[in-house]
């Protein structure tokens, strides 16, 4: 039961993205004009790749209630933690040569190794929790 409703969880996370991502691409930059003006259409591209950061993270929705639900928290500080720490080397690294669209660039670094982690240990736990059965 708790492995259906976490694929379907998933599953309703990834429709929203690809609801999403075309509207961020297609949309974004008449949207952006549209709401701020001319003088903020540079910003597309920040817009772009800090879209791409957030349907990763809607795509992993699913992870951090199952992790807590089966009284697994510090492994999702844990998951939390390597993730920011992450985000930091990576800033550090991609802001020298990139400027600020490599900050938002290690975003999205970071936040592909949280999601490769929450999937991981969500996996993980769907296994134990279904050879105890």
């Amino acid at each position: 039961k708790t492995m259906s409703l976490f694929i379907k969880m998933t599953l309703v996370a990834l429709s929203l993205v690809v609801v999403i991502a075309p509207v961020i691409i297609f949309l974004g930059k008449p949207m952006l004009y549209l709401i701020s003006g001319p003088q903020f259409i540079g910003a597309y591209p920040f817009l772009l790749v800090l879209g791409l950061s957030a349907c990763l993270q809607i795509i992993s929705v699913s992870c951090e209630p199952l992790l807590l639900s089966v009284g697994r928290p510090r492994t999702l500080i844990t998951i939390r933690l390597i993730g920011t720490a992450v985000l930091l080397i990576a800033m550090y690294a991609m802001l020298e040569y990139m400027g600020a669209i490599g900050a938002a660039w290690a975003r999205v670094a970071a936040d592909i190794v949280t999601l490769c982690m929450m999937f991981g240990a969500s996996i993980y736990v769907l296994r134990k929790i279904r050879t105890k059965i």
